[in-house]
């Protein structure tokens, strides 16, 4: 099972990689959904001004968020992920990201254009091209197991690897709840 299998690889940079593909899809849902949901809130049942909203929620979540905070967006920092650099091993500037999620975003606005074309007219063909561009880079994931790198990986020179216990999703919220235990044994003592 290609989900389960761990990476680890040793490169010039250092870095070591434990994840699986799962982890990855969990922070891409956890990512796609706030940047979804203001698009529908704030578009008024358009679907291009849902695209525009959408692509720049995404690129500020994605691009905005993860150059500030070493390579994490939201939901990477939660499944424990982030973006590095394959060839310095280093958080990728801006405008790497912004390639990276670029790319991205364009195939999710595909999926949700497809999907749209499908329900609104039944145009199942259209759905079909836009999932197939979509599995196109996901592909390349399944195609080599070891570096799991997807099509927008290899064009931006990006890899997924986890990260170090300092930027620890689960690291922090058990430090929130160490806190709070012990706040709540000062009170009642």
């Amino acid at each position: 099972m290609l989900g389960s299998r761990s990476l680890k690889r040793n490169s010039s940079s250092g870095i070591g990689v434990n994840l699986s593909v799962w982890r990855r899809c969990i922070a891409f849902t956890l990512d796609v959904s706030f940047p979804g949901l203001v698009a529908t809130l704030l578009s008024k049942g358009s679907l291009i001004s849902a695209s525009w909203i959408f692509l720049l929620t995404w690129l500020l979540w994605r691009v905005g968020f993860a150059s500030q905070a070493h390579g994490q967006s939201p939901g990477r920092w939660i499944m424990d992920l982030r973006v590095s650099d394959t060839k310095f091993g280093r958080t990728p500037g801006w405008l790497t990201l912004l390639v990276r999620e670029g790319i991205i975003a364009g195939n999710s606005l595909l999926v949700v254009w497809g999907g749209h074309a499908f329900f609104s007219r039944n145009d199942w063909q259209i759905l079909v091209l836009t999932f197939l561009i979509s599995l196109i880079d996901g592909a390349f994931l399944l195609s080599d197991p070891w570096r799991q790198h997807m099509l927008h990986d290899l064009i931006a020179h990006t890899t997924i690897i986890g990260t170090s216990k300092t930027y620890s999703f689960r690291l922090k919220l058990r430090q929130v709840r160490l806190k709070l235990l012990k706040l709540i044994n000062y009170r009642l003592l």
